[in-house]
C-alpha cells in the first residue's frame, strides 16, 4: 500500500510540473513579446518623425535646397 501512495504521488507531481512548465513559458514569450512590440513600435515613431520632418522641410524649401552645386562645371569665356 505505501507504494502505490509514492507511485501516485510521484505521478502527481510529474502531470503537474508537465502542466505548469509549458504554461509558464507561454506567459514569458508573451511578456517578452509586448516588450519587443513596444521597442519596434518606438523605433518605428521615431523613423516617422524623421520622414515627416523631411517632407515638411521639402515643402518649405522646395526640392532643390542646396545653394551651391558641388562639381559644377567651370564656366567657359
Amino acid at each position: 500500500m505505501p507504494t502505490e501512495i509514492w507511485v501516485a504521488l510521484i505521478s502527481a507531481i510529474a502531470i503537474v510540473s508537465a502542466a505548469i512548465l509549458p504554461a509558464f513559458l507561454i506567459e514569458r514569450a508573451r511578456r517578452e513579446n509586448a516588450d519587443d512590440h513596444a521597442y519596434v513600435r518606438k523605433a518605428l515613431s521615431r523613423v516617422e518623425r524623421k520622414i515627416d520632418n523631411h517632407l515638411e522641410d521639402h515643402n518649405i524649401h522646395g526640392a532643390a535646397r542646396r545653394t551651391t552645386i558641388k562639381n559644377k562645371p567651370a564656366e567657359r569665356d
